[in-house]
């Protein structure tokens, strides 16, 4: 996030610190040690686990063999489909918990990706995509109780029902879209001219809208950026590009928002909101 004026750190850089200050679970394995960088604490954890690619009734999964003998943790199936991520961004920190997962509680770990479902997304229905992944959970041949990792963005989240008998417990990670009676009313009467547009933006990102700014000069403008502080990387990447074509731009953080400050924090359009445009409005624009 921006922080007293100061630009955003890249995403490696934050993955990182993230990574070695907190020490995924190296406390329990006194082999893994404090690592210089992202890479080389996932390289000192896979060495210590059994990583391959296997393949279930044609589709592809990621496993991690429990790396020790004798006791063993329930076994881990990991669903990771993060929404709006490419897989190639999330690599070095998911191989870096799955492989501490293995690690630290002798388990086997199973990661399925989007990859691994291999549907038509486009024109999939929802229980269409939940019905194929209880079949391919089905093909995994788990017959002990397993721990389900669910990283999905609500979409497989439904199905802790239906696996309940099969389950020793479960994590469920930023699971979105399930709203609240008056939230789920409001936005299934929005318009037409909203989905529209919600459609159309995520085709112009990240092309169009990279393009649109990646050759354009410093702007010599008085220019105020505020970003959510809880906002996605993506959020926070695109600010920090923003901030180097406008290098004398004050920069704020939104408080308890990821993005829609608007509804999440609306006492900030008192508090400080007008504040910050008063910064722009009364400064003398450039001759």
């Amino acid at each position: 996030r921006a922080c007293d004026g100061q630009p955003f750190a890249p995403i490696e850089r934050r993955l990182e610190n993230v990574v070695i200050t907190q020490g995924i679970l190296r406390k329990e394995s006194s082999s893994i040690t404090k690592s210089r960088s992202l890479t080389e604490y996932s390289q000192n954890l896979s060495n210590q686990s059994n990583h391959k690619v296997k393949v279930w009734a044609g589709r592809l999964a990621h496993i991690w063999d429990a790396p020790l003998a004798g006791d063993q943790g329930p076994s881990v199936l990991y669903l990771s489909m993060p929404l709006a991520l490419p897989e190639v961004c999330s690599e070095a920190s998911t191989d870096v918990l799955v492989a501490a997962l293995a690690t630290s509680f002798n388990s086997k770990v199973i990661m399925l990706t989007r990859e691994s479902l291999d549907v038509p997304w486009e024109g999939c229905s929802l229980p269409q995509v939940q019905a194929k992944l209880l079949e391919f959970i089905d093909a995994l041949g788990l017959t002990d109780s397993f721990v389900l990792l669910d990283n999905t963005s609500g979409i497989a989240t439904a199905l802790l029902w239906p696996l309940q008998r099969r389950l020793a417990g479960a994590m469920v990670i930023n699971s979105t879209g399930f709203f609240s009676e008056e939230l789920h009313a409001a936005m299934s009467a929005a318009g037409d001219d909203y989905w529209q547009h919600a459609a159309i933006f995520h085709e112009w990102m990240p092309t169009a809208l990279t393009e649109a700014l990646a050759s354009r000069p410093p702007l010599d403008l008085p220019v105020s950026l505020a970003v959510s502080e809880l906002g996605a990387s993506t959020l926070q990447e695109s600010m920090r590009e923003l901030q180097k074509l406008v290098p004398a731009a004050h920069f704020t953080s939104i408080p308890s928002s990821k993005r829609w400050w608007e509804l999440e924090n609306p006492v900030y359009v008192i508090d400080e909101f007008v504040a910050l445009m008063h910064r722009v409005m009364a400064q003398p624009a450039s001759a």
